[in-house]
This record gives C-alpha cells, structure tokens and sequence, in this order.
C-alpha cells in the first residue's frame, strides 16, 4: 500500500533529522550512528522496498528507547532532549509495525 509506504519513508527521515539534531544539541557519538542506521535504511526502503531491514531497525530503536527509559535514563534528560528522546522511542515502532504490514502485503510483488 503507497500510504503505508510513504508514512515509512517520513517516519524514516523524520529519525535522520532527529538524529542529528541531538547530536548537534549534545554531540554525543549515539545520535549519529542512529541518524546514519536510518538513513542507509531509508535508501534501502527507496531504491529495493526493503521493509525486512526497517522493521529491523525499528525493533532495534524501540528496544534500546525502551530499556534506556526503564533503566533510568530518561532522568538525565533534559527539555528537548526530552522531546527528542520521546519521538525516538515512538517512531520507530511506528517504523517497525508498518514495515511488518508493508512486507506482508499481497499486493506488494517485490518482495519475494
């Protein structure tokens, strides 16, 4: 389905932004190599509808959110890296779930 793919795509470069604007805001190393996760992963998503990989990196995204969220890290945080940290945790479930329905789809002849 088109809908699902382009929600994928902007979830996607929503993230490589995001992910470099909390580098720029704290220049920590983590951001970046999110940023960079997304972005090969959104090429791939472009050029071969490779959702196996986005519903990859939005599990991974997730789990690593959730687990900094429950071993206390969010504590450390701070106004927009608050924000930021939110929308790093929701996204890539978003990521995650509609590449799992994207792949699915019977409509969908390339993946095989």
């Amino acid at each position: 389905m088109k809908a699902r793919r382009n929600w994928i795509l902007i979830a996607l470069a929503v993230l490589v932004v995001l992910g470099v604007l909390w580098w720029l805001l704290v220049g920590r190393v983590a951001p970046t190599l999110a940023a960079a996760a997304y972005l090969v992963v959104l090429l791939l998503v472009i050029r071969r509808r490779e959702y196996r990989a986005a519903m990859l990196v939005g599990l991974a995204g997730f789990v690593l959110h959730l687990a900094e969220a429950v071993t206390g890290a969010l504590g450390r945080l701070d106004g927009a890296e608050r924000v930021l940290f939110a929308a790093n945790l929701v996204l890539p479930l978003v990521v995650g779930v509609l590449a799992l329905l994207e792949s699915r789809d019977p409509s969908d002849d390339s993946q095989s």
